[in-house]
């Protein structure tokens, strides 16, 4: 069971690092992100036998789908949320037309025993990136785009590289996991990408119940993804079956908010005297 677990947090990783970045610190409902999952994926398997070429061909493809995303909203000027609607529509008849078909099966270059050395290392740079990241003068501008974007209005700094350049590490983080996903279970199929962004925002959300602090940070999103697994196989051992699992993160969801934001009403009400 601990093996199972850790195998889907690695396979997972990635995508969860795209939407710390993006939902969690920007603060953008980034919805393509199924689309960068599920686009990286099939450039990943298109490229499968070419070795490392296939991971970088699988983050290539889903930071596509993060640049148009960020361009569309920040050139074309549509609101994000109809920006990633409209990218998840185009890509996901991309990726029937790549893929020839809805499912395309593929042998990964490398074998089942080289997986866990393959996920750690994936894991190890990803984490170092990230963590370099966040402390970096842009990693700031992520944050403070996602608590006060009018701050760069006020100091007449456009906007324009930190959204782009935030929903290409985000896509391109998904794309990864995507093939990562892929690759572990042989196939790609264009129903993988359902529920993934609402998977990322429990993991996020369960982190943060956890570990609630305002500057950017890696602890959150990790145990968040970890509890998150943890809860899942604990609820497959009861006999909860995994057809209802997406009501039940919903759910999970709105106790979450509901839950916080009485926190943060009590909070007010005992140390402002409001």
């Amino acid at each position: 069971m601990i093996e199972s677990i850790f195998h889907q947090i690695f396979l997972l990783f990635p995508l969860i690092m795209g939407a710390y970045l993006v939902i969690s610190l920007m603060k953008v409902p980034d919805l393509s992100l199924e689309s960068a999952y599920l686009f990286g994926a099939a450039m990943g398997a298109m490229t499968a036998s070419e070795g490392m070429v296939s991971f970088v061909a699988a983050t290539a493809g889903g930071a596509v789908v993060g640049a148009l995303t960020g361009i569309l909203n920040q050139l074309c000027r549509l609101p994000f949320l109809l920006a990633a609607i409209v990218v998840n529509g185009l890509f996901h008849g991309i990726v029937q037309y790549t893929l020839k078909g809805a499912l395309m099966s593929f042998r990964p270059s490398f074998g089942a025993s080289a997986e866990w050395t393959l996920l750690l290392s994936i894991g190890a740079i990803l984490a170092g990136f990230f963590y370099f990241l966040l402390r970096s003068q842009l990693g700031y501008a992520f944050a403070i785009y996602g608590n006060n974007p009018l701050f760069f209005k006020r100091h007449h700094v456009s906007t324009k590289y930190v959204v782009i350049f935030g929903t290409i590490l985000g896509g391109a983080a998904a794309g990864l996991s995507g093939y990562l996903f892929a690759s572990a279970n042989g196939f790609v199929d264009v129903t993988m990408n359902y529920g993934v962004v609402l998977l990322a925002i429990t993991s996020l959300m369960l982190g943060k119940v956890f570990l609630d602090r305002h500057q950017p940070n890696l602890v959150a999103p990790v145990l968040g993804i970890i509890f998150f697994f943890i809860l899942q196989h604990a609820l497959i051992k009861c006999g909860f079956s995994l057809r209802y699992f997406n009501a039940l993160q919903a759910v999970m969801i709105l106790s979450i908010w509901i839950f916080s934001q009485r926190a943060k009403v009590r909070f007010a009400t005992d140390h402002l005297g409001v």
